[in-house]
């Protein structure tokens, strides 16, 4: 499942690799609140012959309810959560609490110069929108065992970024609205 899929190329690329490796059974999810996203990843699923293992799913990703709603009810289902150059804190914190034992999460996303140094780049622009140093470390530390924790420097303008992938070993705690379902 991919959060903030956008044009649905991460998706794609995953899907792509996973059927030449003879995994045929996984199902692929882009979610994204773009109304255009659904046509516009349907049909380059089409072009990169993984259509019939794809799904768009049209959800604002900051109705956390929502979020929280769907990843239960597939419980059972998710290999996989993961996001590319995306932010939202509140939801990585849903997605922590909600993905199942075994479930990977993995994010690719700007981070805060290892140096010390200001961000000095236009995009993104708001402090808010870029991670601090091993912030994803110590929010899927717990319950998880980090399997990738690097930091490299993207392609096209030199800025920081956290590739981090963890795979849930435990819950240790269940919350409230959970006990009661």
């Amino acid at each position: 499942m991919d959060l903030g899929c956008g044009s649905g190329r991460d998706i794609m690329f995953l899907a792509e690799e996973m059927r030449a490796q003879g995994v045929t059974s996984w199902r692929f999810y882009g979610v994204d609140h773009n109304k255009a996203g659904m046509a516009n990843t349907i049909a380059f699923a089409g072009r990169r012959s993984v259509h019939a293992a794809y799904s768009f799913v049209q959800m604002d990703l900051r109705k956390l309810d929502a979020v929280r709603s769907i990843l239960r009810k597939h419980q059972n289902d998710i290999k996989c959560v993961f996001g590319c150059r995306f932010l939202h804190r509140d939801l990585l914190a849903v997605v922590r609490d909600e993905l199942p034992v075994g479930g990977v999460f993995a994010w690719s996303h700007f981070a805060m110069p290892a140096d010390g140094r200001p961000w000095t780049w236009p995009h993104p622009s708001k402090p808010r929108d870029i991670l601090g140093r091993d912030e994803l470390v110590t929010l899927f530390a717990d319950e998880f065992e980090v399997l990738v924790n690097v930091f490299e420097s993207d392609s096209d303008h030199g800025r920081p970024l956290n590739q981090f992938i963890a795979v849930r070993r435990a819950k240790r705690h269940q919350t409230s609205d959970k006990a009661s379902s």
